[in-house]
């Protein structure tokens, strides 16, 4: 298998430090699912179900070995990142624009989150990479997986 197909419809589900020092990446296999769902959560669990997922082990790799393996992934730059506070339409926003299939849509992805929030967990990078990680991590989420994604 190509290097730029071992990852298509894998996605970051979560970071954690198992030593306090390195950063690592568990993975969930998406298969044919879209982002449809107000909320990530909800898309996650119906991946669960999938057999890739239901394995008494866990696909794992360090955040570092995430940015390599995004290198030549087929992938759609962002247009567009919707912020929110409570209440303020912003589901409805990320529910809208996934009615398209062109759309890539990732509503509340907690991964992101706790890439972006590591700075204030105390977690120390001595090699700088957290922005290589959040800019792999953005990769992934339009990695373009269905024939008509475009945005």
């Amino acid at each position: 298998m190509a290097p730029e197909f071992a990852i298509a419809n894998w996605l970051p589900k979560r970071f954690f430090r198992p030593d306090d020092k390195d950063l690592h990446c568990e993975w969930i296999y998406l298969g044919d699912q879209r982002f449809t769902e107000p909320f990530f959560d909800e898309t996650l669990a119906r991946c669960l179900a999938h057999p890739y997922n239901s394995k008494p082990y866990r696909v794992i790799t360090s955040a570092s070995d995430m940015v390599h393996l995004t290198l030549h992934i087929p992938s759609i730059e962002p247009s567009a990142f919707i912020f929110h506070t409570s209440r303020c339409g912003s589901t409805l926003m990320t529910q809208l624009l996934s009615l398209f299939p062109q759309h890539i849509t990732v509503p509340e992805y907690a991964a992101l989150d706790q890439l972006l929030r590591l700075p204030l967990q105390g977690f120390i990078d001595p090699h700088h990479q957290q922005e290589t990680w959040v800019k792999g991590c953005i990769r992934l989420l339009g990695q373009i997986r269905f024939p008509e994604e475009e945005k």
